[in-house]
């Protein structure tokens, strides 16, 4: 399973290598399909902690930073 910062490098690559293709050829489309991934990738792995986050501060009683 990759970690957060990793999706972020490959969404940097990925939308880098995007201006380097046809808007309207294949390759974008592929581009922008894995661009789309790799964002809900990173949006379940950010929720995977908070709820990680939540989990342990259930364990250990909450500190006031995770109340918020």
């Amino acid at each position: 399973m990759a970690d957060a910062q990793e999706v972020v490098l490959h969404w940097r690559e990925a939308h880098a290598n995007l201006g380097d293709v046809p808007s309207d050829g294949v390759e974008a489309v592929r581009l922008r399909a894995e661009m789309v991934h790799l964002r809900e990738e990173y949006a379940r792995l950010i929720e995977e902690a908070r709820r990680c986050a939540r989990d342990l501060g259930v364990l250990a009683g909450s500190p006031p930073y995770l109340d918020a």
